[in-house]
């Protein structure tokens, strides 16, 4: 009989609901939810029916009425003229006219028999007519969600308790859009059938879902829960409704009260049955009523809602869950990274049982609040940052900062409570000193694993001092101002980890990744306290924060390294192929073009012809320079140095003036620069030549870092200030060839013109 009984109440909810909302539809007419009020001078708002069209539209008690439009177009006394907002002048009515027959009204805010007026805002009834039109749509959406509903659990989606009920279950998600029309309309009975029609569904399904526990006593408890929770509700909603005021935060407590309603006894109903899915099946089932009626508060997200309680039981729950299962188990954290070649004071297991005592007190402090979400929260956040960091996600030189990482990220969300009874009582100085000391504390593990990658001994020493000494300064600083020790907080881990960033490893340079990656690590502890500045918690930050890491190392990092080295490589190979091309060329024209000459040569010799014998010998002469500009062995075997003197010697005869060379090159660099170097020197010197005037200087040095710089300088009339960036464009080809040179190999290349004139032109390289 409960079946038919209960799929009886449901049709019979549906039946009056859709009675309610199609006839509100149908009238086309909407309550604007206010009184008037007035005294002979003037007109204000009396009353608002609370959550009606009025109250919706912003309109509040004592407002004052500027001007009113009524449905007939007859005319309102007015009285005498006001100020209107520093300009012009309006003449309020003097008589209040019913709610039914206003089409527009114009409220503003001034002082009861003031002459000024402050702002102005508008009621407009054919607004909400329009709105109050379109809702016949939302009817007809919640009857197909209804039928969809129906439809589902008699498919055994939900197994054999929903498919009896499914009418009723139906009907329940159905019934909240059916009334919404009424609510539209804005009368006290339709606002009172928005709130009673879910009240009364949460009720059905309630009685309906503790029905199935096996045990009497518990099913007369679940439905006695029910029935003393749906009383409660209407009670909220007759206070709601009868208030004198316009309350505000009695609605959440309503719609969490009906959300009880159904909730309540399907959790009694779940206790009886033995399996997971079986539990949160019913619990899916309890949550319905209330995922409908968030129609009324959020639009139509109750069809993704009830989508979501409902599609999940299509999935193979037991098989993902063993495979999830078996895959953790399945799941080796490897060995974290070499330590670095510095000398750890402490010792990665202290400084990790260190975090830990720090993670117990703050979960200690926290729990001693009322509220534990937060601690929870902050535990499985913390775990899952150093799960994340073990697992490689920030490289696999920072798996030793799981541990402490993990913590600074989850204390400030643990001490959230405490922050919240500081905020709502007074407390003493020591328990605000706790909410800047504690974050501290949980960054000092942070601080010590960037101090132990400092090279240095000394620099390693004193930045973590610097850090316990920051420490303690916050715990002193901390009792009066709690925002500014947690600014100081979150210099603890940055001081060390500046100077591990800057400073190079005792092997070589740091790379300029492995640099933001400890300035990376550095800021997160402080990022991770911006939780604790807000009157609000808003743990967005650092979420954005670590998200921001993931994305930055794993898709922005990892890639941007690759395409460098393929960049690289590509140049290199572009190298390469010019080079071999060159070479290719040079044995070309000696083996073939010089060959043809020499014999030319000789022929002419015999023949007795001395002038073409001189033409030929000046033509061969020239293409054994080109072959030596072509294919350098002077460079390959002794240098950039000796090529760059033999270079100037050649070009001295050429130039009109002195061309000396001034070099220091105790070291010889990797042979792509000193190719480059050459290349760019043999250009600029042309181009000296050719459009510049001695004296010529060349410079080229090597320091014992490996740092390559080349200059070259003439004292002509100077490049045009706008050469080197339209080389292309230009068609100078000799710029574009220095340019490409100097970006083949990593280098800066300045080309400028002396102000007293002349032009300079430098390459400089450093060792990556």
């Amino acid at each position: 009989m409960l079946p038919l009984r209960g799929a009886s109440v449901a049709l019979f909810l549906v039946a009056a609901a859709g009675i309610a909302g199609v006839g509100a539809w149908a009238s086309g007419s909407v309550d604007l939810g206010l009184q008037l009020t007035s005294d002979r001078s003037e007109v204000r708002v009396a009353d608002v029916t609370p959550d009606g069209i009025a109250a919706r539209d912003g309109v509040f008690p004592g407002a004052l009425v500027l001007d009113v439009e009524t449905r007939d177009g007859g005319l309102v006394p007015r009285g005498r003229p006001r100020t209107f907002d520093g300009g012009g002048t309006i003449s309020p009515p003097i008589e209040a006219l019913p709610q039914s027959e206003i089409a527009v009204l114009t409220l503003g805010y001034g002082d009861p028999g003031g002459q000024t007026v402050d702002g102005a805002s508008h009621l407009v009834r054919d607004d909400w007519e329009r709105r109050l039109s379109t809702t016949i749509w939302i009817v007809a959406i919640g009857l197909g969600l209804g039928a969809a509903v129906w439809w589902a659990l008699r498919r055994r989606i939900a197994g054999p308790l929903a498919r009896h009920e499914a009418v009723a279950f139906g009907a329940v998600v159905a019934a909240p859009h059916l009334v919404i029309p009424a609510i539209f309309a804005g009368s006290s009975v339709g606002i009172a059938a928005g709130y009673l029609v879910p009240t009364a569904g949460a009720l059905l399904i309630g009685c309906i879902l503790a029905r199935r526990h096996l045990d009497r006593a518990w099913r007369q408890t679940g439905i006695s829960a029910a029935v003393v929770l749906a009383s409660l509700a209407v009670l909220l909603v007759v206070r709601r409704l009868t208030s004198q005021s316009l309350p505000n935060g009695d609605q959440f407590q309503l719609y969490a009260m009906i959300a009880a309603i159904s909730l309540a006894p399907a959790a009694i109903a779940a206790l009886a049955h033995s399996t997971a899915r079986e539990r949160t099946g019913i619990l899916s089932l309890g949550l319905l009523p209330i995922a409908a009626t968030t129609a009324i508060t959020r639009d139509l997200t109750s069809a993704s809602l009830v989508a979501a309680l409902l599609g999940w039981q299509l999935l193979p729950v037991e098989r993902i869950t063993a495979v999830i299962s078996a895959g953790i188990r399945r799941i080796t954290i490897p060995a974290a990274a070499a330590a670095p070649a510095v000398a750890d004071p402490i010792g990665r297991d202290r400084r990790d049982i260190a975090a830990y005592i720090v993670a117990g007190l703050t979960a200690a402090v926290g729990l001693t609040q009322i509220d534990t979400w937060a601690v929870i929260i902050g535990l499985w956040l913390g775990a899952a940052v150093g799960f994340a960091i073990r697992r490689g996600f920030l490289g696999s030189a920072w798996t030793d900062a799981a541990v402490p990482l993990g913590v600074a990220a989850a204390v400030p969300i643990m001490l959230l409570p405490l922050q919240a009874f500081q905020t709502e009582f007074a407390i003493g100085p020591a328990a605000i000193a706790v909410m800047a000391f504690i974050p501290a504390l949980a960054a000092l593990p942070v601080a010590h694993l960037l101090a132990a990658r400092i090279g240095d001994p000394t620099w390693r020493r004193r930045s973590f001092i610097a850090s316990c000494g920051l420490v303690t300064m916050i715990a002193v600083l901390g009792a009066t101002r709690t925002v500014q020790g947690l600014a100081l907080a979150g210099f603890v881990a940055v001081i060390p980890g500046a100077i591990a960033a800057l400073a190079d490893r005792p092997d070589g340079p740091r790379g300029m990744p492995e640099r933001l990656e400890t300035l990376a690590v550095a800021l997160t502890p402080g990022v991770a306290m911006t939780v604790l500045t807000y009157s609000v918690p808003n743990p967005f930050v650092l979420i954005a924060w670590l998200v921001a890491l993931v994305v930055w190392r794993r898709f922005t990092l990892a890639p941007l390294l690759g395409l460098a080295a393929r960049t690289q490589q590509q140049r290199d190979l572009a190298v390469v192929a010019v080079e071999t091309e060159r070479a290719r060329l040079a044995a070309d024209l000696h083996d073939d073009a010089l060959q043809e000459l020499s014999a030319l040569v000789r022929r002419l010799d015999a023949a007795g012809d001395p002038e073409g014998a001189e033409l030929a010998r000046g033509v061969a002469e020239r293409l054994r320079a080109i072959c030596s500009d072509l294919r350098l062995p002077l460079l390959d075997d002794l240098g950039a140095g000796p090529a760059l003197e033999w270079l100037v010697a050649r070009i001295r005869p050429l130039a009109d003036g002195d061309v000396h060379l001034e070099r220091t090159d105790p070291t010889r660099p990797p042979s792509g620069v000193e190719l480059a170097v050459f290349r760019v020197a043999q250009e600029a010197l042309a181009n000296a030549v050719k459009h510049g005037k001695a004296p010529i200087t060349v410079r080229y040095h090597v320091d014992p870092a490996g740092r390559v710089s080349l200059s070259v300088d003439d004292a002509g009339p100077g490049i045009d200030a706008q050469a080197a960036d339209s080389a292309l464009s230009a068609g100078h080809m000799g710029v574009a060839n220095m340019q490409q040179r100097a970006e083949q190999i990593g280098g800066l290349l300045d080309i400028r013109r002396w102000p007293t004139g002349g032009t300079h032109v430098a390459l400089d390289w450093r060792p990556q």
